[in-house]
């Protein structure tokens, strides 16, 4: 479904009219909810976020900043696809119309922390900073990656996941803890083999669609097992499998 500004502006406003409507009846009773900071109710300020993502396709975060609602497209709005909520449709329109938007968060080396279209966004470090406006994370992308499996898109995630073993394998001499989004360059702590190393495997999950955090499965030990890397000594390191 497609809306103009128009029909968009008119749902937000009747769906905030009516929760301020409610909300009234309920202070008026002696039952009304408390105020945030940011002179919303809790009732408002979660509705809103709804709407919201209804209406344009991705949840906006609210932060509370000197009092007043900022509206941000940042990594958070794709986690509906890895927790498994979002619609089909809903998934779409995420995908479609936000994450592979070069405009928003399809950077040459994606997915970027934050939209391109805010206007703080910016790659690398000004004063040592962890960077989370605009630059790669490997948990945020690891879980996006699994999240576009879930829903069937496959080829996305075969295609997020080569760039970003590329770019932690072959851009950058050590694994870094996060990275410019933009030209791939490794910022942050180097020889970070923390979550990074997700980039590693994710090539492999891929191919064999194995995806280690379904409670549903066995945990599997494929880096042992298809690339002939051992671990611990109960599990014995096979030859690496041949394409």
């Amino acid at each position: 479904m497609t809306l103009s500004p128009e029909e968009r502006r008119k749902i937000y406003e009747e769906e905030k009219a009516r929760i301020e409507a409610r909300e009234q009846l309920e202070r008026e009773r002696g039952k009304g909810p408390g105020e945030t900071s940011t002179g919303l109710t809790s009732n408002i300020a979660g509705m809103l976020c709804y709407i919201g993502a209804w209406i344009t396709g991705i949840i906006f975060l609210v932060l509370e900043k000197k009092n007043e609602r900022v509206r941000v497209k940042s990594v958070a709005g794709f986690m509906p696809l890895w927790a498994g909520v979002a619609t089909p449709e809903r998934a779409q329109r995420l995908v479609r119309e936000h994450l592979l938007n070069e405009k928003e968060f399809w950077t040459p080396y994606p997915v970027a922390s934050y939209a391109k279209t805010e206007p703080d966004y910016y790659q690398g470090v000004v004063a040592r900073e962890c960077n989370w406006r605009g630059s790669t994370w490997a948990p945020a992308n690891y879980m996006i990656f699994h999240g576009l499996m879930n829903y069937g898109f496959q080829a996305e995630a075969r295609e997020l996941a080569d760039r970003l073993f590329r770019m932690a394998l072959d851009v950058n001499p050590a694994t870094r803890e996060f990275y410019n989004a933009e030209t791939g360059a490794g910022l942050g702590q180097t020889q970070f083999w923390g979550f990074s190393a997700l980039y590693y495997v994710m090539p492999l999950e891929c191919q064999l669609n194995y995806n280690p955090a379904d409670l549903n499965k066995d945990i599997q030990p494929i880096v042992p097992r298809h690339l002939g890397v051992p671990f611990t000594p109960n599990v014995p390191a096979a030859s690496p499998a041949k394409n």
